[in-house]
């Protein structure tokens, strides 16, 4: 999402990205790793390092059932205290519908 891609400014990838982080807001997005190779943030590039690389993030990379539960575990939870303030306003059902929208956005 970093646009270093082939399309340059113009990947698909990136505007999502940085769609995401201006209509929804950087505190709403939930890195996860999927790879080893981006476990260390230093070495995030781009506007996802620009804008996740303080950020904690959920560690998918792993591979084998237990360990991967409990990453889906903390991401569950994550996903649960973002949208404890959703559940709580006056319109929970549009908001949360809201709060569903930019899980799938990441």
């Amino acid at each position: 999402a970093g646009g270093y891609g082939p399309n340059g400014a113009n990947d698909n990838c990136k505007f999502e990205f940085d769609y995401a982080c201006v209509r929804k807001g950087v505190e709403k997005i939930i890195p996860v790793v999927m790879e080893p190779s981006c476990l260390e943030q230093k070495k995030w590039r781009g506007a996802v390092g620009g804008r996740l690389c303080t950020k904690l993030f959920i560690d998918l990379s792993a591979n084998g059932a237990e360990v991967v539960g409990e990453g889906i575990e903390a991401l569950v939870s994550e996903i649960k205290r973002l949208t404890v303030n959703v559940l709580l306003s006056p319109k929970p059902k549009k908001r949360l519908a809201k709060a569903l929208l930019v899980v799938g956005e990441v």
